[in-house]
């Protein structure tokens, strides 16, 4: 039996945080970590050019299928089950679509739904040109702070974490991170659905988080004698790059 609960979506805007304009339900089904589409949205591409961008999803149950439901996807562009955008848009225009990703958890698929948007510029449009090629793939370097860490004690901890980005070009753009997860001895244990979209301004940015670490994660530590890794992917303009935090049991 699936059931939902409400996770409150926290945007961080360089100064700001804590802010949740909305709240988003996630599916959660017993024994597989919440399902989530993690692009906030595509980036455009030129009319006639060939054009590849991969939709990602967070957690859940592998294999995820990633189809299309309802809208207008852009002539000439085809997407595999996988979410990879892939071919040669024939007109330009601002395509407006719905997706929805399944995962294949063993007690009750899960179902999360995304509606996006792709603009396709003109390829006679210099200007508009630019603005694509000033929107390619940024080089991201994310150093969370601390990168390690001691715990004591079997009740449920929390740290604060920094999150200290980098990217080359030195441009303005925006990041998306589901949330982060939880393994130990190279399992994962535990995922937590907690979206950060951070801007990035002149080619930097920086964004705290409070990472609680459960008491059931403690426990799998301690029975495996093993380190806790707490990972979280930042995705944008292209790429990903994953900050990773080490937690250590006295």
């Amino acid at each position: 039996m699936t059931k939902f609960v409400a996770v409150c979506v926290a945007w961080i805007l360089i100064a700001t945080a804590g802010v949740c304009p909305a709240d988003e339900t996630l599916p959660e089904t017993a024994g597989c970590p919440p399902l989530s589409l993690a692009p906030l949205a595509l980036p455009p591409g030129v009319e006639t050019n060939p054009y590849s961008y991969r939709i990602s999803t967070y957690g859940g149950q592998q294999p995820i299928k990633i189809f299309f439901t309802s809208g207008a996807f852009p002539p000439g562009l085809v997407m595999s089950p996988t979410g990879e955008i892939t071919g040669v848009p024939k007109i330009s225009g601002t395509f407006e679509f719905d997706l929805v990703a399944e995962d294949s958890c063993p007690t009750g698929a899960q179902r999360v739904s995304r509606s996006l948007k792709l603009v396709i510029v003109s390829g006679k449009d210099q200007q508009a040109q630019a603005s694509v090629i000033r929107h390619q793939r940024l080089k991201l370097k994310v150093t969370a702070i601390p990168a390690a860490t001691t715990l004591a004690g079997v009740k449920p901890t929390e740290q604060v974490v920094t999150y200290e980005i980098a990217a080359q070009p030195p441009e303005t753009a925006t990041l998306y991170s589901p949330g982060g997860t939880f393994s130990v001895a190279g399992s994962v244990v535990e995922s937590v659905p907690a979206p950060l979209a951070i801007a990035i301004i002149n080619g930097s940015a920086k964004v705290s988080e409070k990472v609680t670490v459960s008491a059931r994660v403690l426990e799998r530590a301690r029975r495996e004698k093993s380190k806790i890794i707490y990972s979280r992917p930042f995705s944008g303009r292209q790429t990903t790059e994953l900050a990773v935090v080490g937690f250590t049991l006295e």
